[in-house]
């Protein structure tokens, strides 16, 4: 069973009617869980030999599961048709999607969670015509978290700025850690602005017009 919220969260975004690779699977506790969810085939890719051998003592020699050490997306079996990428930094995300961007957009769907670099993970999806299909924000030990599904779409619609940095699904559903994530981040916006000297003219204009963009949310801080 899983125990963090932010795998919990990309696996409700998880759709049983395709098979899966789980890109950098390490203990293959998410495999193992999207087996469970009713999903036919999965398979676990790791780059290091020792986190794979870990998920194929976790997973037990379930026959649903291929295992491959290899990197990113380039050894995918030809049943696969979707996968997972968790738990890594953006600039890695974007990095394993371009290296076999072809592939990426035959897949029926990518599941993406991103430690990082969130911004430069949508900027790079909106550029390569990835639609945004559905997010998640979670708040897990001490750290915010966005979980993405997409998938290619020639007929993407291009995101805004402020898409790009709130996310479209988020910025709409407007959720309490999304609302406490902003307000966060405005009070942070707001003591940097006040601690900068006149000479500091281009930080000051990036602070102010992201706090500009937090403002056009209309967020309800009340409860935070």
């Amino acid at each position: 069973m899983l125990k963090s919220l932010r795998l919990m969260s990309a696996l409700a975004f998880v759709n049983p009617e395709f098979n899966y690779a789980d890109i950098g699977a390490d203990h293959g506790y998410l495999a193992k869980a999207m087996l469970d969810t009713g999903v036919k085939l999965v398979q676990v890719v790791e780059n290091k030999p020792g986190p794979l051998e870990h998920a194929k003592c976790n997973l037990q020699g379930d026959d649903n599961v291929i295992y491959s050490l290899s990197d990113g997306l380039k050894d995918l079996d030809e049943r696969i048709d979707a996968v997972t990428i968790c738990g890594m930094g953006g600039l890695n995300i974007i990095g394993i999607i371009n290296d076999c961007l072809a592939k990426a957009k035959t897949l029926k769907q990518l599941i993406l969670q991103a430690n990082s670099k969130i911004y430069e993970l949508r900027q790079f999806l909106n550029e390569q015509h990835f639609q945004i299909e559905n997010e998640k924000i979670v708040y897990e030990q001490g750290k915010y978290y966005e979980i993405i599904a997409c998938r290619y779409d020639t007929a993407s619609k291009s995101l805004s700025e402020a898409e790009l940095r709130f996310g479209p699904c988020l910025m709409k559903e407007k959720s309490q850690v999304f609302i406490a994530k902003y307000y966060a981040r405005y009070l942070e916006l707001t003591h940097t602005l006040s601690l900068l000297h006149e000479e500091h003219t281009k930080k000051k204009q990036e602070i102010t017009d992201e706090l500009a963009l937090i403002d056009k949310l209309e967020l309800n801080y009340e409860n935070n």
